[in-house]
């Protein structure tokens, strides 16, 4: 009786596994075991390439291409998707780059999600989701330029975004990945690989930003005059108080940004690290005692690129610094679940498995 009861436990036991081996996945199932990598014509933008792109295209294709066999070796089958990837020869960034003759271009992966539509498997040209490698340039980062401000004082500052993480000893930031909302759907992670002790940006610091909004506010207040004189030599008429309030106005401003500069006295060497990625007080925005400045993990430094961290006798098509970026879906809306499955999976990778010290030996030395 016991060793009937045993024989029939067995055979039910063996019954049920061959039956779930035997069980058809569904559509769903196997769009989410397929991966693909798939390469794509490269995009140039002709003409705005400089003379370093243009006289080095074959090693630059090899850098480009070494990075590719890296994430396919790191993520040999992607999860549910089809990445498209190219080589794009892109224009010098003039505000980030801390040497104009650098060759900058990228690694563009279009990481494509397998859905299953009307029971039918379709690659879903629409997923938000890329993996980017930007050599010798910021594309993608989530740095912010301060193009007004730049164009007005002739420098050439832009904000980098929260440092939230690090991945293999490399500094870790998040931005928004479209721009701002209210509803975020996707977040963008970028990884600066850099050279060992040097970073490609030096910080602005919170004495240096106030002098900046003192400078602007005198750059905007002398503007402002020049127009109300324009205006009155075109025949306009200007009200004799309107110059003076233009006056009152200006030095409302630098009356503020210097009780800041009180308030921060002994904080003025310390990075600026901004709530907002502006100079918001230099522009008649004022709040009284708000708290301007905040921690890495939470704001925007200002910083603006370091030439010294250059190697002067490099050639100048070899990676000197490299933004690695990906991204990562914030929601559950519709058709976002699965997105933020596909982003997940891609983000454990580069996280966990991909290599970026393999990346650094790329660098020049």
């Amino acid at each position: 009786m016991k060793r009937g009861f045993i024989t029939s436990a067995i055979f039910f036991l063996v019954f049920f596994m061959l039956n779930e081996k035997a069980k058809p996945q569904s559509c769903r199932e196997k769009a989410e075991n397929m991966g693909l990598w798939v390469r794509s014509k490269d995009v140039r933008p002709i003409g705005q390439e400089n003379a370093t792109t243009v006289n080095n295209l074959k090693k630059i294709t090899a850098v480009v291409d070494s990075i590719g066999a890296l994430f396919i070796k790191s993520y040999p089958i992607p999860f549910g998707s089809k990445v498209v990837w190219g080589r794009v020869l892109q224009p010098v960034d003039s505000v980030t780059l801390p040497d104009y003759e650098l060759a900058s271009y990228l690694y563009m992966g279009y990481v494509l999600a397998y859905r299953c539509i009307n029971n039918k498997i379709e690659v879903d040209d629409e997923t938000p989701i890329t993996l980017v490698a930007s050599f010798n340039d910021y594309y993608r980062s989530g740095y912010v330029p301060a193009i007004d401000e730049n164009k007005k004082l002739h420098q050439n500052l832009f904000w980098l975004p929260p440092q939230q993480f690090s991945v293999k000893g490399y500094p870790g930031f998040a931005s928004i990945a479209n721009g701002w909302a209210e509803n975020i759907r996707e977040m963008r992670y970028s990884v600066l690989v850099h050279k060992e002790g040097k970073l490609p940006y030096t910080p602005v610091s919170i004495k240096e930003y106030f002098d900046l909004c003192l400078q602007l506010i005198d750059f905007n207040e002398k503007k402002s005059i020049q127009e109300l004189n324009e205006l009155r030599k075109k025949g306009y008429k200007i009200e004799p108080d309107d110059e003076q309030k233009e006056h009152e106005k200006s030095e409302k401003l630098r009356v503020y940004v210097r009780k800041q500069m009180q308030r921060y006295a002994s904080k003025l060497e310390r990075p600026a690290i901004l709530k907002r990625p502006e100079f918001s007080i230099a522009y008649d925005n004022i709040v009284p005692n708000e708290d301007l400045f905040t921690t890495a993990n939470r704001g925007y430094q200002l910083v603006r690129p370091n030439p010294d961290y250059v190697e002067k006798n490099a050639e100048k098509w070899k990676p000197q610094y490299i933004w690695i970026s990906w991204t990562v879906s914030m929601t559950d809306d519709f058709p976002y679940p699965y997105y933020r499955k596909l982003t997940a999976k891609l983000d454990k990778m580069m996280r966990e498995v991909f290599d970026f010290r393999e990346v650094e030996k790329m660098l020049s030395k």
